[in-house]
């Protein structure tokens, strides 16, 4: 039992610390029967949205072709 929950905290702390890996959770979440694709550009959005919770950027626009998950990423995951 104890292993099981150290398997837990363990995922959490990663899906806390790294937002690139909350979006792809989130992703299988909203969308359980598509295949998440992962891509640079996932990464990159997160490490920007990172940016903006940490106070190091004031202002950020994405913009991105239709279907790149941008709302995902910024509305729903942030």
């Amino acid at each position: 039992m104890g292993v099981k929950k150290m398997k837990i905290e363990n995922i959490q702390d990663l899906y806390r610390h790294d937002f690139g890996s909350f979006i792809q959770c989130a992703f299988g979440i909203l969308h359980p029967h598509v295949p998440f694709q992962d891509n640079w550009h996932i990464h990159l959005m997160a490490h920007y949205l990172k940016q903006v919770s940490d106070g190091k950027i004031k202002r950020l626009i994405s913009n991105m072709p239709p279907r790149m998950l941008k709302s995902e990423c910024a509305s729903i995951a942030w």
